[in-house]
């Protein structure tokens, strides 16, 4: 189920965990539970070989899941925002976004299931 966040914004969270939203002027987390994970389908390219070690490029790709999952998620909710992870965001430019953690001790790597995130920006990754 989409929510709705303290700014008005709805988002479906396409991440495997919670995404705690901060309201800045409030004070208070909106937990975000999972609704349905949007995957990808990573791709390897060898580069390069170095005294027998491999340099692998790796593209993250969409997967027809996936696809057929966001077109059903615009057609209930036309104006949602769609969250994933970093790779998603990738995998699906201007699809899918990835939250950006608040300034401060949550932009370091704090457990994924406490990081608190802003509830007015997101990544995007260009196609």
């Amino acid at each position: 189920m989409p929510t709705r966040l303290p700014n008005d914004t709805v988002i479906f969270n396409a991440t495997p965990h919670p995404l705690n939203f901060w309201d800045s002027e409030t004070a208070k987390v909106t937990v975000a539970r999972p609704d349905t994970v949007i995957n990808t389908r990573p791709v390897e390219s060898i580069e390069g070989c170095w005294n027998g070690i491999d340099f692998v490029n790796v593209t993250y790709n969409p997967e027809e899941k996936g696809l057929k999952l966001i077109d059903n998620i615009r057609l209930e909710y036309p104006d949602i925002i769609i969250v994933g992870s970093v790779l998603a965001a990738m995998a699906y430019p201007g699809e899918i976004v990835a939250s950006i953690p608040i300034k401060g001790k949550d932009r370091l790597r704090s457990k994924t299931s406490s990081r608190r995130v802003c509830q007015d920006r997101f990544t995007i990754f260009n196609s």
